[in-house]
């Protein structure tokens, strides 16, 4: 995965955006905690988080899927601009420093 820093840090608009909703809402925040823990646990990559993310967000949570609208066309094609790996990277590495943070502190 290539370093790019077009937008606060994250690849563009898009990902830094979905990236801070995200992590702005305390009831998702955590829920993808819960998805990061068990991906690391299991030895998963970041893709495959960032697949899993992906689904969650631009399938089962969005509210335009159903339907044809101009809308839908414009929020489909702005999920399709959103790196799904580097959120689930960012995450994944969190995780991973908060467990060597708590492996310091024994």
């Amino acid at each position: 995965m290539r370093k790019v820093s077009d937008y606060q840090g994250w690849p563009n608009y898009e990902t830094w955006a979905v990236n801070l909703w995200l992590s702005n809402d305390q009831g998702m925040y955590n829920f993808i905690q819960e998805l990061t823990e068990a991906a690391v646990t299991h030895g998963e990559e970041s893709y495959e988080l960032g697949d899993t993310l992906e689904t969650l967000i631009a399938e089962e949570e969005n509210p335009l899927i159903e339907g044809a609208s101009l809308y839908n066309d414009l929020l489909g094609k702005a999920l399709g601009n959103v790196k799904w790996e580097y959120i689930a990277k960012y995450y994944m590495d969190e995780y991973k420093a908060n467990l060597d943070d708590e492996d310091a502190q024994l």
